[in-house]
Formats: structure tokens, sequence, C-alpha cells
């Protein structure tokens, strides 16, 4: 796809994007500051699909497939009760994970007896956490917080942490991927086209993964190579599958 082509493409897209976006928000949500504020977030993603295009980050073929799949696949329709034969429409866009750029790395700890930790500003808010890791990988967000990936920066021996923070930047869940002894490189990031699931390659085995953020936390059982973080007592908000064809 060239330059030109891509980028009527993705116009296209994101055009398409915002139309159904305002045609949901006049129609059913009443509350004025909320239906800016839900219009106002699709700007927001078209901006930054645009800058990701411009930067080489993502080509103008994949900005647009992404664009698309988030316009298809958030607008669902459903019938409630039947009353007079009419349908709802709902979307819940704002609940696709997006990429995103609100954390920056603050500073490194260095590994002690444990994994070494991150210290990440979070920009929205001037705040700090701190994450298991060495190396910051990927961060991605929807309205119900945020997904930051990390690596432990040994590619020899290495290990993945996947965080699911709130908006208050508490992390609700944690997981870990390794296997003894053998190397990975996290890579090929993508918004699955559920809008909830981030799928990329870790260990080189022709295997790709997926990291969906469930709607809400449920009891699951985490088979190995993946190890939970957090107490085992808690639901897991992160439900992880491997074994995808690259």
């Amino acid at each position: 796809m060239n330059d030109v082509y891509g980028k009527t493409a993705l116009d296209g897209s994101i055009s398409q994007l915002e139309s159904v976006t305002a045609n949901f928000a006049q129609r059913f949500i009443q509350d004025g500051k909320v239906r800016q504020s839900y219009i106002e977030k699709t700007r927001q993603l078209a901006q930054e699909y645009r800058a990701r295009m411009a930067s080489g980050a993502l080509s103008a073929d994949d900005a647009t497939r992404q664009v698309q799949s988030i316009r298809n696949g958030r607008v669902r329709r459903r019938c409630l009760g039947c009353a007079g034969g009419r349908s709802f429409v709902w979307m819940d866009f704002l609940m696709a994970l997006r990429p995103s750029q609100a954390f920056q790395l603050e500073h490194r700890r260095p590994a002690e007896k444990e994994a070494p930790a991150l210290v990440l500003m979070h920009a929205p808010s001037a705040r700090t956490v701190e994450l298991q890791g060495g190396v910051l990988e990927a961060q991605f967000e929807d309205e119900r917080g945020y997904l930051v990936i990390t690596t432990e920066g040994n590619p020899q021996e290495e290990a993945l942490f996947v965080h699911w923070l709130n908006p208050a930047l508490h992390i609700e869940d944690s997981l870990e991927i390794s296997v003894d002894y053998t190397p990975g490189i996290f890579k090929n990031p993508e918004v699955a086209p559920a809008a909830q699931a981030i799928i990329f390659s870790f260990f080189d085995d022709g295997k790709r993964w997926s990291v969906t953020v469930l709607q809400t936390p449920r009891w699951l059982r985490h088979k190995y190579p993946v190890k939970r973080k957090t107490p085992f007592w808690n639901r897991s908000w992160l439900m992880v599958r491997n074994g995808l064809d690259d």
C-alpha cells in the first residue's frame, strides 16, 4: 500500500468510526459531558493511529485494519425485550484496548534477590508505580485501566510480565511467562480483532500468545509456563492462551 493510498484508506476508516460513534452518542448518551467525552476519545484514537502511521510504528495497512476492526467489532446489535420490535444498539468502544503512552520510565531498581523492577511515571496523574521487570516493552489502555508488558531484560533466559492496573494505578492482576534456561524476545505485539486482547510472539517456536483482559474477573487455572504473581484467592482479570500460529 503506497503512502497516498494508505493515508486515504486510513482516513476513510477513521471517518466511518467517527460517524458511528457520533450517531451512537447522539441517540443513546443523554448526559452532554459524557457524550462529548465519548466523542473526544474517538478523536484521540484517530490522532494516535495517524501519528503511529506517520512515525512508521504501524504500516498504513495495519493501522487501517485495526481501525476497521474496532469499528466493526465494537458495534453490536441486541434486541432487548422486543418492545415494539425495536433493536437497541450499544457500543463498548471505550472498553477496546488501544496503544498507550501514559507511562514513562522514571528509573530501574536493580535485581538483588528478586527480579528487577521498573519505576514508571504515569504522565496524566504525575504519580509513579513500581512494576516487576527490567524493560518496558509495551503498554495499552482502555477506560477500565492499563495493560503494561515488561520483560526481565535477559534475552538468554527471559521472563515476560503482564500487569493489569486500574485507573488508580493499583495492580489488579499480574502474570509471568518464563521457562528456565530458555531465551525469549517480546515482538510483534498487536491488538486482536476483538480489541480486548493483545497478541504477540515471545519464545522462538513459531507460536503466538494472546492476553485477554476479561470484562469481569474469573477463577482461572493458569498452566505452565504461566505463573500468577497476585494472590491465588483473587480472581483473574487476565486470560492467557498460546499455540497460535505465527
